[in-house]
């Protein structure tokens, strides 16, 4: 079996605000049955709370560099983030499910490399597959130290 891979992506980053987007579409040959099919994609906006914004170079984005990071008289920067995601995972006799959520964010980089996060992820809809008719709703937090 073999798989092929296809996406399209967008950014683009204004002072405070930043947005991305992104679809996927995996084209599955399979031995036995036929072909399948999966796609998915998410669109996700940001705005920085402080005088700070996100550092986009070369299709890449970075961390932050807070203008008055934490312990120099600052309090870092600041960031409120929401985003739609959807997957969908079936196709003919494959029944995986298909699934949309938002998600609403606050993301703090107190000094360059260090990142906190919290999440909250309202799943909207599943339909179809084992979790058919669930709609969670999850509270996420997260730490980063990139070096």
């Amino acid at each position: 079996r073999t798989y092929t891979r296809t996406g399209l992506e967008w950014a683009v980053v204004h002072n405070r605000w930043s947005a991305q987007a992104e679809y996927m579409l995996s084209d599955v040959s399979r031995e036995t049955g036929q072909d399948i099919t999966f796609t998915g994609g998410h669109f996700q906006s940001g705005f920085f709370l402080t005088a700070d914004s996100l550092n986009y170079e070369n299709g890449d984005f970075g961390s932050p560099q807070p203008n008055q990071p934490l312990g120099e008289g600052g309090i870092g920067a600041w960031e409120l983030v929401a985003r739609y995601s959807s997957l969908d995972l079936t196709d003919k006799d494959v029944t995986g499910g298909e699934i949309d959520s938002l998600t609403f964010g606050l993301n703090w980089y107190p000094v360059p490399m260090l990142r906190f996060s919290a999440n909250y992820i309202n799943v909207l809809n599943v339909d179809g597959g084992p979790n058919a008719g669930q709609e969670p709703r999850i509270f996420l937090v997260r730490s980063q130290w990139a070096f």
